[in-house]
């Protein structure tokens, strides 16, 4: 599969989740901004900035693990979309072109992107992350140093999976294939009725998006995807098309939710690819079981 659905959460995180109680304090630092509302404090920051873009059904906080490892270097911000935690107010949204409208407004359109900056995006997240950049490039905006996609294949791979249209049985039975939920969270009514509309308007999103030819972006482009997921290399490589610059692809083993098996190499590998703009501080990374 080339999409991916929810962040792993225990019972207790779900429970809070729902009640839109925070956890842990260090996702409220200045410069880790999870409400739009909070952009302009970036605008005081000296580190480069790191935009990340959520998966299918997660939120602001679906990189939480890798976002403590990595707030020493950069300036951080995890974007939201509608119908979820501070925007559960707002109607979900199906459309691909229609979210990235709201994504690029809301969060990329008032920032002040003087110093550089990467863009990550894991599955659905990737796919935003392209097409805002896409939008920059043809605004013509400074664009990210580097745009990391993982878990997605290139867009001009055709998709011929409906999910969305599934019965409640089998659109669950995805999800659990997918992995990264607990079989116990699965199992839960409470978390079935939260997010099985948020899991198909995603899908949909992403099932019903439509790729159009367009000029190629001047920016590297690393592309990682797991070993044990519905991606073949050469549906990754495809990204290749997108980018004059050669493409950097990588195959971590696990399967759709490999990242968070791999947290420490990905934090190593996302602040080596500003170390030749700024200094930063060199941490020792041992990767276990990386496949090539």
């Amino acid at each position: 599969m080339i999409f991916v659905c929810w962040m792993k959460l225990s019972s207790i995180d779900y429970v809070f989740f729902l009640q839109g109680i925070t956890l842990k304090t260090s996702f409220c630092k200045p410069m880790v901004i999870h409400n739009s509302k909070e952009l302009f404090n970036v605008s005081f920051g000296k580190k480069p900035i790191l935009i990340m873009f959520p998966f299918g059904g997660g939120n602001t906080f679906s990189y939480r693990g890798m976002v403590e490892q990595l707030e020493d270097t950069f300036d951080i911000v995890c974007t939201e979309l509608p119908g979820r935690h501070f925007l559960s107010g707002m109607p979900l949204e199906n459309n691909m072109l229609r979210l990235v409208e709201f994504v690029y407004s809301t969060w990329i359109s008032p920032l002040n992107l003087n110093r550089p900056y990467i863009f990550f995006g894991h599955s659905m997240g990737a796919l935003i992350a392209y097409l805002i950049t896409k939008e920059l490039s043809r605004r013509k905006k400074k664009l990210p140093i580097h745009l990391v996609v993982s878990g997605r294949a290139a867009p001009s791979v055709s998709r011929k999976s409906m999910y969305h249209t599934l019965p409640s049985p089998e659109f669950f039975s995805v999800l659990e294939e997918m992995g990264g939920m607990s079989k116990e969270l699965l199992e839960n009514d409470g978390f079935r009725e939260y997010f099985e509309p948020i899991f198909r308007s995603d899908f949909a999103a992403v099932e019903t998006y439509i790729y159009t030819v367009g000029e190629q972006l001047e920016i590297p482009i690393t592309v990682w995807t797991g070993t044990r997921e519905n991606i073949t290399e050469n549906a990754a490589q495809a990204w290749q098309n997108e980018t004059t610059v050669p493409l950097s692809f990588e195959r971590m083993e696990g399967n759709h939710f490999f990242i968070f098996e791999h947290i420490p190499y990905i934090v190593s590998s996302l602040k080596s690819m500003v170390r030749s703009t700024v200094e930063l501080p060199r941490t020792n990374v041992r990767v276990v079981s990386n496949a090539g």
